[in-house]
């Protein structure tokens, strides 16, 4: 059997294959000191595939299995990683990565710098280290705190490795500090953008064969779910290296449930501590989510389907937070632990909305992709989901009419009072990260702009087509064509299914910054309209350097924030804000000097005219079907 030891030889025989393992690959598996031998059989070859297993003790031990494993990959993968838990004398994860270097003889490995709000990609890895095939250590350059370089032989089999270290990012105050890899006693939570390394010269829509393996999670009682599959056992996955890091990777203690949509399963992880909701009701609501929007497209064609949900944030005032990402075969959710199922959805779209926006996010923004740069169509990536994470909630009765009118007025609002509401589209490219108003305004003018095409493709159908129409195609395109989507080709779509006057209007403004005009009919008889004039939301410094520095910056003179007494130069110790929220108190506490102090005020501005929607006289749920 291609030289198989004899213990090997005896679990062939047992068949050690389990989940989603190919059966036809795998052989059998044999241990000695150190290491995991994997016999994998090939349609040409049989060759075996070592997985070096960091024992649990001192750092020469490990580097000692490094150096007497062989770091090639099997014949048909192109990249192998192993991930390795040790609990003492620190809870720590190792990873190893087999590769085979760039044809040119220079390697480059890197993980995202700047991804999800956060900015600090590669700060969280340590003892970063790359070995030849004899596990000889090679020098490795490290310009940036994302990236290095490895100088080898022209296709010289490598294998690298790093680890990740015990933090505190998951009670971190500020919602970036969730998207960084996540470690501690319970958990270990990474996004593939910030926390696994890739070689730049395999990173592409091709197809890759890659390899996944934990090890010690079992044997630790953690239980392991990510993107690929739900268990720990060993994985051979057929993806993109742009799909493979866009994935989530989550072990600890968990608690797996499943439900099936159509016959498809549907996984959900949750992190063990006592929440506000019973997970069975949370699992329920998700599949129930996942159910009405996989029929809305009728997309059934899945095999895997994973939600991650986590606690993050301290307690107290300011620790709200309520996140989450789309990913491959999944998406991740990041709460508040005290966080509720149910919420005024006009309010705060809650959990229901999280699940709603992310599952969306499967089609517009997986199926459906950006051309690059991709934030010029966060117009309609983020917008347009907004628009149906309302609408495919409402359709499925898990939200009322009446939550339905409050939800688009606060998005009305927030569009009509922003300051950058007349700021052309591509400010978004270099202001995004540093300022909030512009990195929700394509949220609030996709939303809005959906409105626009939604009403001017039923009044030029005469009402046998919508949106929905629009979306469903654009889904059905990109996957027979594999097409990207722009700016430009969004419009000459708008524009075949309405008319050129309104293609125009919505290039103005999406590009230019035009004001949106709502006709008032646009929801009749469902809803009426009328302008009124709506208050600014002001918090009367600057919010997010102040939150990031802990001290209070920007002081705005004659605001509300200054008359209550806030100045620059305060230490910030608390604050509870509702973004968006001019009815609610804003709470802050102080240092001035050696006196704390709590400072409280409307975070009220100035007036600007805003539309704002109403149910009609005796509407009825016939009525509201145009919703």
């Amino acid at each position: 059997m291609c030289g198989l030891s004899p213990t090997a030889a005896a679990m062939l025989q047992r068949g050690p294959c389990a989940g989603d393992c190919p059966l036809g690959n795998v052989l059998g598996l044999a241990a000695r000191s150190g290491e995991v031998v994997v016999a994998v059989s090939h349609r040409r070859s049989c060759t075996y595939f070592v997985l070096v297993v960091a024992l649990l003790g001192a750092r020469n031990a490990v580097q000692g299995s490094l150096a007497r494993s062989s770091s090639r990959l099997s014949s048909d993968a192109d990249l192998a990683y192993t991930l390795h838990l040790r609990r003492e004398p620190q809870v720590a994860v190792s990873v190893r990565l087999a590769l085979t270097g760039s044809p040119e003889g220079q390697t480059e490995l890197s993980v995202n710098r700047r991804w999800g709000g956060a900015s600090r990609g590669g700060d969280d890895i340590f003892d970063f280290a790359v070995r030849d095939g004899r596990g000889r250590r090679k020098e490795v350059a490290h310009p940036e705190p994302h990236r290095w370089l490895v100088h080898h032989a022209p296709r010289e089999s490598l294998l690298v490795s790093y680890r990740f270290a015990p933090n505190d990012h998951q009670v971190d105050s500020s919602p970036s500090g969730h998207r960084l890899p996540i470690l501690n006693d319970s958990l270990f939570h990474i996004f593939g953008e910030l926390g696994v390394v890739v070689p730049e010269h395999l990173d592409s829509e091709e197809p890759r064969r890659i390899e996944l393996a934990w090890n010690g999670f079992t044997e630790a009682g953690w239980s392991v779910a990510c993107s690929f599959g739900v268990g720990a056992e060993r994985r051979v996955i057929d993806a993109s290296l742009n799909d493979f890091r866009h994935a989530i990777f989550m072990a600890g203690a968990l608690e797996i449930l499943r439900r099936d949509v159509e016959g498809r399963p549907l996984y959900i992880a949750i992190q063990s501590r006592d929440w506000n909701f019973t997970k069975r009701a949370f699992a329920d609501l998700a599949s129930s989510i996942v159910a009405f929007e996989r029929a809305f497209f009728d997309d059934y064609d899945y095999p895997f389907f994973l939600i991650t949900l986590i606690p993050v944030g301290g307690s107290g005032p300011g620790s709200s937070s309520l996140g989450g990402t789309g990913l491959t075969n999944s998406f991740a959710l990041m709460v508040s632990p005290e966080t509720g199922l149910q919420c005024d959805f006009a309010e705060s779209k809650g959990v229901k909305g999280l699940l709603a926006h992310e599952m969306f996010h499967t089609w517009n923004g997986r199926v459906i992709k950006r051309q690059e740069p991709e934030e010029l169509v966060y117009w309609f990536s983020e917008g347009f989901t907004d628009f149906y994470t309302r609408r495919l909630l409402y359709r499925a009765a898990l939200i009322d009419v009446g939550e339905y009118v409050g939800s688009l007025n606060k998005a009305l609002a927030d569009l009509y009072t922003s300051p950058e509401l007349n700021a052309p589209n591509e400010r978004i490219l270099t202001h995004q990260s540093s300022n909030h108003d512009v990195e929700r305004l394509p949220y609030r003018r996709g939303d809005v702009v959906a409105l626009l095409v939604d009403h001017a493709i039923r009044v030029a159908s005469g009402g046998t087509q919508s949106l929905d129409d629009l979306m469903r195609g654009l889904v059905h395109d990109a996957r027979e064509r594999g097409h990207r989507i722009s700016t430009e080709s969004l419009l000459e779509r708008i524009e075949l299914a309405t008319d050129p006057d309104t293609a125009t209007r919505i290039r103005r403004i999406v590009d230019e910054g035009e004001t949106p005009l709502l006709d008032r009919r646009i929801f009749e008889p469902c809803l009426g309209m009328r302008v009124e004039p709506v208050a600014r939301f002001e918090i009367g410094f600057d919010f997010e350097r102040s939150r990031e520095e802990r001290i209070i910056v920007g002081v705005v003179p004659h605001s509300r924030a200054a008359a209550a007494g806030v100045r620059d130069g305060q230490e910030l110790l608390s604050w509870s804000v509702r973004r968006g929220d001019t009815r609610r108190e804003v709470v802050l506490k102080v240092r001035d000097g050696d006196r704390e102090r709590d400072v409280s005020y409307l975070p009220v501005g100035t007036s600007d005219p805003a539309p704002r929607f109403f149910t009609g006289d005796g509407s009825t749920k016939l009525d509201c079907t145009i919703l």
